[in-house]
């Protein structure tokens, strides 16, 4: 820090302000490295400036995670608020980050172990959710056990193909949501209510 005041003293104007550019506040929703976000460095004139180096970064408080600056990245140590805080020469600036961790996917349109007739079809969604509250952002795939008794697309839509069991998946990274259907013929079809399928 000492060697880049020293350069700058002798190179002329000095940083007069550093801006992060971007969102106010970063929400990151696991544990794993994020890139850090880019910096506008200015001199006193209000010029912006490029700078060997670029801005020195730290996470306030220090136990709340880690900075690599070799590969750009800072990493969250546990779910909660932190600060990023970039210094270049003798100014800094800070931005929050939420480190919110995800804990299941609910998915809604039909019970497990719901019947539907052959021929039906049933659009199902999935959220994934923090303590219930919903949070956007994330891709939620879908798969069927059993495509011929039972298929689902990728927008959820549901069409019950033929007689059997089948198992729909809805996954989002890490996470899975499993939600079983009996697919019989239209007389034995039993009318389900919609709902949500919450934690197994």
């Amino acid at each position: 820090m000492f060697a880049l005041l020293a350069l700058l003293s002798a190179c002329g104007p000095q940083p007069g302000a550093v801006e992060i550019d971007g969102a106010s506040v970063i929400t990151v929703h696991d544990l794993a490295a994020v890139p850090l976000p880019s910096v506008t460095v200015t001199d006193t004139s209000g010029a912006p400036m490029t700078l060997p180096g670029g801005a020195v970064w730290t996470v306030e408080p220090p136990a709340a995670g880690s900075v690599d600056p070799v590969l750009g990245t800072f990493q969250p140590a546990a779910e909660g608020p932190l600060v990023l805080k970039a210094t270049v020469g003798q100014v800094s600036t800070t931005i929050d980050v939420q480190v919110v961790i995800p804990d299941e996917i609910l998915v809604s349109g039909l019970h497990s172990g719901s019947s539907i007739a052959v021929g039906e079809s049933v659009l199902l969604s999935a959220a994934v959710v923090d303590q219930g509250a919903p949070l956007e952002g994330f891709v939620v795939t879908w798969e069927s056990s059993d495509p011929a008794v039972a298929e689902v697309a990728a927008d959820g839509q549901l069409r019950a193909l033929s007689p059997g069991e089948a198992t729909l998946f809805a996954r989002s990274g890490a996470m899975m949501r499993a939600v079983s259907v009996q697919v019989v013929a239209p007389s034995l079809a039993e009318e389900q209510p919609a709902s949500t399928t919450g934690a197994m």
